[in-house]
């Protein structure tokens, strides 16, 4: 979701919108289906809530060719950013995580098959930290050759230093 407002950010402010979008994103999404636009076999695993955003985002998967079949549905609310825009291009993002917070190791060893064949794999922290950790630990002991790529983002306060030798280029 994207909101433009005609004033300035501020504390317990309140301004009259001027456009208001929805799309698709998150990084993990983004990146997924430019892989897939851009011809390379993708895959993605992780998780959305049984909600019209989880609907919409499956068909958007699908139709770009993006592998959905380790991209699961729970009862919880997909997750969504919310980024408002003021009149001088300022933003505020809020990222509600929901159904990705339930990504788990055991998805990770349900995904082992595509893992273990992937030439590149990409981590993002939508996704709860000790998934990401058991991914990128299967990825250096059964497919040591695949690529490891960490967008450190949303920011955390600090990252476990075992993380850092199990990836390839963080950013």
């Amino acid at each position: 979701e994207s909101t433009q407002s005609s004033g300035s950010s501020g504390i317990n402010a309140e301004y009259g919108g001027t456009q208001f979008l929805v799309g698709f994103g998150g990084k993990g999404a983004n990146q997924a289906v430019a892989a897939a636009k851009l011809g390379a076999p993708t895959s993605l695993v992780g998780k959305l809530g049984n909600d019209a955003f989880g609907d919409n985002y499956m068909v958007n998967l699908r139709s770009v060719g993006v592998d959905v079949s380790h991209v699961g549905r729970v009862d919880e609310p997909s997750g969504v950013a919310t980024i408002t825009v003021d009149n001088k291009a300022e933003n505020c993002i809020v990222i509600v995580g929901g159904a990705n917070n339930k990504l788990s190791p055991d998805d990770v060893e349900a995904a082992r098959e595509v893992l273990t064949g992937a030439k590149v794999a990409v981590f993002q922290l939508e996704v709860p930290l000790e998934t990401n950790m058991a991914a990128l630990k299967l990825l250096r002991s059964s497919n040591p050759e695949c690529i490891t790529i960490f967008n450190a983002a949303p920011a955390a306060a600090s990252l476990p230093r075992e993380l850092y030798p199990l990836v390839d280029v963080f950013c």
